[in-house]
């Protein structure tokens, strides 16, 4: 399986799809799980319930009732009747980003069989796409580099707008579901120390945070809870 090329980019409308509850944060985690585990060159991931409820530590029950919810709309599963064993679990409108199809997104939900996958033809993104799609190649990011030798501030390294547009969106979901409201700022700085491979796993605890509060009712600040991530994570 070829993961070769190193990071998601994932866009600012699959938040909406979690604000809207069209996906929970559970259905968030394992989506992009799969997405992070799929082979870049065919949007394809061999796996099942038992290895994402194992990678996540999240109830079984809870993934097959996620997977199931989102089969025929982000996703495509091929199970074999029966059998307990991994299957090929299709990303729908994954773009390739190595491989013969390089540059075309998968029609998931057309393709009836997994080892004829059928394609879509590339198409531009924009800022209301509702769907994480994979790093666009290593070939594109050395051209940018190249380019960017010629100019005086090749140096300096231009902010990834989008990186940051992720970190501010998983935030503000992050902090719609803190009990506490307090030190807003102090908790976004902390916030932004985290890792965005941690953001599902932190994402996926709104439910749970009642366990990080002290007996003090309201006295456990968004930054302790984070800093404390980040040492674990660390």
């Amino acid at each position: 399986m070829s993961r070769e090329n190193g990071f998601l980019q994932l866009r600012r409308g699959i938040w909406e799809h979690v604000r809207s509850g069209q996906m929970n944060v559970n259905d968030f985690a394992i989506y992009v799980y799969i997405l992070s585990e799929a082979d870049t060159r065919s949007g394809k991931w061999q796996g099942c319930a038992q290895s994402i409820a194992s990678a996540l530590r999240i109830p079984l029950s809870t993934v097959k009732y996620s997977l199931a919810k989102m089969d025929g709309k982000y996703i495509k599963r091929f199970m074999v009747l029966g059998q307990r064993t991994a299957y090929p679990i299709l990303c729908q409108r994954y773009l390739a980003s190595s491989g013969p199809h390089v540059g075309r997104m998968l029609d998931a939900i057309n393709t009836t069989n997994p080892r004829e996958l059928q394609w879509f033809p590339a198409e531009p993104l924009d800022s209301s796409s509702t769907h994480v799609l994979p790093d666009v190649g290593r070939q594109k990011r050395i051209e940018n580099r190249e380019e960017r030798k010629d100019t005086p501030s090749a140096r300096v390294p231009a902010p990834d707008s989008l990186q940051q547009e992720t970190i501010e969106a998983g935030f503000q979901t992050f902090w719609e579901s803190w009990p506490v409201k307090q030190a807003k700022s102090d908790a976004r700085r902390a916030w932004g120390k985290i890792p965005l491979t941690e953001y599902a796993a932190i994402l996926f605890q709104p439910r749970t945070l009642e366990n990080f509060r002290p007996v003090e009712e309201g006295n456990y600040p968004a930054r302790r809870y984070l800093a404390q991530r980040e040492t674990m994570d660390g």
